[in-house]
C-alpha cells in the first residue's frame, strides 16, 4: 500500500508517522523499517504493521472463511510535534472461494425451471437444497441470489444493500413466472371452450393442480426473500413497497400448502375416493445387463398406488398431485417444512458473521427438521412409485448431510483453519448429486407429461372433428 502526501518541498522532512490504530482494537504495533531524510525530491518511509494480538489476526475469528470482509486502519501523521493529519485506509479481504458452489447453483436453478413442466417433488428437493446451501456464509445478505428465473429487477436501489435488492427482484421474478404459466394454461383452456364446457376444459388440463409444480418451485426462494425484506424493514428505503412485496410473497408461498390441505380434507370426506395398491405390470424381459437395467427402471417407475373414484372427473382438478402422492398429509408436511426451513435459513444469517452462534443454532434446527421428515418418509413411503420414494429419501438425506457438513465447517472456521476445507467440497458434491437425481426424476415426469399431452391432443382432435360434422 502506497500513501503519498503532496506538500511544499521544504516541509516534507517535518512530517512523520505517529500512530496506527484499528477500529475496536486500539493502537497497533508498527516498525519503520526504512526511511529517507532527503528533502528533495521527496521524503519516504516504509512501515511494517504487526497484526492485532486478538485471535484471528486482522479479521475476527467469528467471520467465516468463505465470507468477504473489510477492516480499516487509521494512520495519524504529525508535522513537527502536533498531530495534524488522520488517514483512514479500508482494506478488503476476499473469502476463500468455493470452487463448485457456482456450478451447484446454476445446475439446480436450470433443473428447477424444467421441473415447472413436471411434478412438484423435484422442485421441492431443489428448492430445499438452494435455501440451505448458503448456511455456511452465515450472512443473509450474501445468501440472497434472486428468484428461480431471476430477471435482475432493480427496485428502489437507493440506499439499499445488495441483499435487499436481490430479495425484491426474487419476489417480482417469481410472480412473473407464475403469471406466465397461468396465462399459458388459461389460453389453452380458452381455446377449447368452443368444443367443450368450461368445467370439462379445466378437467382436461387438470386445473388448478397443473399450477402446483410452478408454485412449489418458487416457494423456497419467495419465502426466503419475503422473510428477509420483512426483517429488514427497520432500515428499508422503501418501507411500503417492501411490506407489500413481503406480504404478497408469503401469500404466494402459502398457496401450494393451502391447496393440498383443501384436496386432503375434501377427499377425506368422500367415501367413494380411495388410494389402492395395485400390482406392478410384468414388463417384457430383456437380455443382457442393459436389458436388466431397463426392466428395473420400468418396475421402479411404475405406480404401485392409484387413486380410485366412481367418477374420476371429480379428481381431475388435483390429478397432478394425486399421480405422485398417496398420503396427502405428507404433502402438506413437506410443503410446510419447506417454508419453515427457508425462514430458518434466513433468520440464522440476519445478524451476519457477528453472531455465528445464532447461525449454528438455526442450522441445527434445520437439520433436526429434515431428519424428522426423513424418518417419516422412510416409515410411511407416501409416494405412489418406488422411484419417487427413493428420490425423495435420497435427496432429503443428502440435504441433511450437506447441511451437517456446513455446520461442521462453521465450527471449524472459528479457528481460522483451512485444513477442513474438504467439508465445503463435500457439501458441493452432495448438492451435485441432488441435482442429478432430481434431474432424472424431472425427466421421468416430463415423459409422463408428454404422454398426457399426447392423449389430450387426441381427445381434442376427436372433439374438433365431431364439432365440424355437427356444424
Amino acid at each position: 500500500m502506497n500513501i503519498s502526501l503532496m506538500t511544499q518541498a521544504f516541509n516534507t522532512k517535518r512530517w512523520d508517522l505517529d500512530n496506527i490504530t484499528m477500529t475496536g482494537i486500539g493502537p497497533l504495533r508498527f516498525t519503520i523499517v526504512n526511511r529517507s531524510d532527503d528533502v528533495v525530491p521527496m521524503r519516504w518511509l516504509v512501515v511494517l504493521v504487526d497484526p492485532p494480538t486478538r485471535i484471528g489476526g486482522w479479521i475476527t475469528d467469528s467471520v467465516p472463511l468463505f465470507v468477504d470482509a473489510t477492516f480499516s486502519m487509521n494512520l495519524l501523521f504529525s508535522c513537527d510535534v502536533e498531530s495534524t493529519l488522520s488517514v483512514t485506509v479500508m482494506i478488503s479481504s476476499t473469502g476463500v472461494p468455493r470452487a463448485l458452489a457456482g456450478g451447484v447453483e446454476t445446475s439446480a436453478k436450470s433443473t428447477q425451471i424444467i421441473s415447472v413442466l413436471s411434478s412438484g417433488s423435484a422442485g421441492s428437493s431443489l428448492g430445499r437444497l438452494l435455501v440451505t446451501r448458503s448456511l455456511i456464509l452465515c450472512d443473509a445478505d450474501s445468501a440472497m441470489h434472486g428468484g428461480v428465473l431471476d430477471l435482475g429487477f432493480v427496485i428502489c436501489a437507493t440506499e439499499s444493500t445488495t441483499g435487499v435488492v436481490a430479495a425484491r427482484s426474487a419476489i417480482v421474478s417469481n410472480l412473473l413466472l407464475i403469471i406466465v404459466v397461468f396465462s399459458v394454461l388459461a389460453v389453452a383452456m380458452l381455446c377449447c371452450r368452443s368444443q367443450m364446457p368450461a368445467s370439462m376444459s379445466m378437467n382436461t388440463f387438470c386445473f388448478p393442480s397443473s399450477l402446483l409444480p410452478a408454485l412449489t418451485v418458487v416457494t423456497p426462494s419467495t419465502v426466503a426473500a419475503a422473510t428477509f425484506l420483512l426483517a429488514r424493514l427497520g432500515s428499508s428505503a422503501c418501507f411500503a413497497g417492501d411490506v407489500l412485496l413481503g406480504v404478497v410473497g408469503l401469500a404466494v408461498a402459502a398457496c401450494p400448502c393451502c391447496f393440498v390441505v383443501y384436496v386432503w380434507t375434501s377427499l377425506e370426506r368422500q367415501k367413494s375416493v380411495s388410494c389402492e395398491r395395485c400390482d406392478v405390470r410384468h414388463t417384457e424381459e430383456f437380455v443382457g445387463c442393459i436389458g436388466t437395467v431397463v426392466s428395473a427402471v420400468r418396475k421402479g417407475t411404475e405406480r404401485r398406488w392409484k387413486w380410485r373414484c366412481d367418477d374420476t372427473s371429480q379428481l381431475k382438478y388435483a390429478w397432478v398431485l394425486l399421480l405422485d402422492v398417496r398420503l396427502l398429509w405428507y404433502a402438506v408436511m413437506d410443503l410446510a417444512l419447506l417454508v419453515v426451513i427457508a425462514v430458518a435459513a434466513v433468520i440464522g444469517g440476519l445478524s451476519g458473521s457477528a453472531d455465528v452462534d445464532s447461525c449454528c443454532g438455526w442450522s441445527i434446527v434445520v437439520i433436526v427438521l429434515m431428519c424428522i421428515q426423513l424418518l417419516v418418509l422412510l416409515y410411511y413411503q407416501p409416494f405412489t412409485s418406488l422411484f419417487a420414494n427413493v428420490h425423495a429419501a435420497l435427496t432429503l438425506a443428502l440435504t441433511c448431510l450437506s447441511t451437517a457438513f456446513q455446520l461442521a465447517l462453521l465450527y471449524e472456521s472459528l479457528s481460522t483453519s483451512v485444513s477442513q476445507l474438504w467439508l465445503a467440497e463435500a457439501t458441493a458434491v452432495c448438492g451435485l448429486i441432488i441435482v442429478g437425481v432430481s434431474g432424472i426424476k424431472t425427466l421421468m415426469d416430463l415423459r409422463d407429461g408428454v404422454n398426457a399431452c399426447r392423449r389430450r391432443f387426441t381427445i381434442l382432435q376427436t372433439l374438433w372433428r365431431k364439432h365440424r360434422r355437427n356444424g
